[in-house]
C-alpha cells in the first residue's frame, strides 16, 4: 500500500510540475494562442483578427521615438503585442495577474488586457480612453527594465518601489509634459498636490478621458525633478539610499522656490 500511495505521490508531483512550466512557458510565449500577426519594425503584433500593418505604422513608430532616447534603450531589443482582449489566453492572465491593468510586460512580451480601437489608436478602459503611442512606450520601458536589471530584480511579484518602478515609464512616455524646462515642473507638483488633497480612491483624472493611479503621477513628478534638476541617471534613482519620502520632500521644498 505504502508502495502505490508513494508512486502516486510521484506522479502527482511530476503532473504538478509539467503543469507549472507549461503555464510559465505559456505566459513567456503567448503568441502561440493568437491565430494573426504583422511584424513591423522592432515589432510583431499578435490578435486573433486580422491586422493591418498601415493601421499599426504610426503608433508603434512613436512609441519607438519615444523609447530610442532612453539610458535604457537597447538597439536589439524586439517586442511581441498580444492584443489579447476577450481571448482564451486574457482569461488566463487574468486569474494570475491584474484583471483590471490596461496592459502589462511579460519579458519582451506586452500584453494589451484591454479592448483596442485601432482607427482611433486608443485602449478603452471603464475610467479612460489611453492613447496607444503612450500605453505601448510605458510598458515597453517596463520590458527594458527587466532586459537592463535581470527579471530577478523586476518582475510582477518583487518589483521595486512603485515610485521607482512606475515613474520612469511614465517620464519617457509622456515627453510632452517634461519639455518645457524647470516651471513647466513646478506647476505640476503645484497641480498634483491639489489634485492629492481631493484623491478619494487613489486615482487622479490627468485629462478629461485618462485617469491613472496617483502614484503614476507622483513618480513620474519625482523622476523629473531627480533626473532634470539634480542630473541623475536612473541607475541613480535606482539606488537603495534613494528614499521616496525624502526626494519627496526634497522636491516639494524646491518647487517652493523661485530659484534655478
Amino acid at each position: 500500500m505504502k508502495a502505490k500511495w508513494k508512486k502516486f505521490a510521484v506522479r502527482l508531483a511530476l503532473t504538478t510540475m509539467v503543469m507549472v512550466f507549461g503555464l510559465i512557458a505559456l505566459l513567456l510565449n503567448p503568441n502561440v494562442m493568437f491565430a494573426h500577426a504583422v511584424t513591423h519594425g522592432k515589432f510583431i503584433v499578435y490578435a486573433n483578427t486580422p491586422l493591418d500593418e498601415a493601421t499599426l505604422a504610426p503608433f508603434l513608430d512613436g512609441a519607438i521615438q519615444r523609447v530610442e532616447g532612453c539610458e535604457l534603450y537597447d538597439d536589439g531589443y524586439h517586442y511581441k503585442i498580444i492584443l489579447a482582449h476577450n481571448s482564451f489566453y486574457n482569461k488566463i492572465d487574468n486569474l494570475i495577474f491584474d484583471p483590471y491593468a490596461a496592459a502589462r510586460p511579460t519579458a519582451n512580451n506586452i500584453i494589451v488586457k484591454a479592448p483596442v480601437d485601432l482607427e482611433a489608436k486608443v485602449a478603452l478602459t471603464d475610467r479612460s480612453r489611453i492613447d496607444l503611442t503612450y500605453l505601448l512606450s510605458h510598458e515597453m520601458i517596463h520590458c527594458l527594465q527587466a532586459n537592463s536589471y535581470g527579471m530577478a530584480k523586476f518582475n510582477p511579484f518583487s518589483p521595486p518601489p512603485m515610485w521607482k518602478l512606475e515613474g520612469y515609464p511614465e517620464y519617457i512616455s509622456r515627453p510632452e509634459l517634461h519639455n518645457k524646462g524647470q516651471d513647466q515642473l513646478r506647476e505640476q507638483i503645484s497641480q498634483y498636490l491639489k489634485w492629492e488633497a481631493s484623491l478619494n480612491d487613489g486615482w487622479i483624472q490627468v485629462s478629461d478621458n485618462h485617469h491613472l493611479p496617483g502614484i503614476y503621477v507622483k513618480g513620474r513628478l519625482m523622476t523629473t525633478y531627480l533626473m532634470e534638476v539634480k542630473e541623475m541617471t536612473y541607475d541613480d534613482l535606482l539606488k537603495e539610499q534613494v528614499k521616496e519620502e525624502e526626494v519627496y520632500q526634497a522636491m516639494l521644498s524646491w518647487a517652493a522656490t523661485t530659484d534655478p
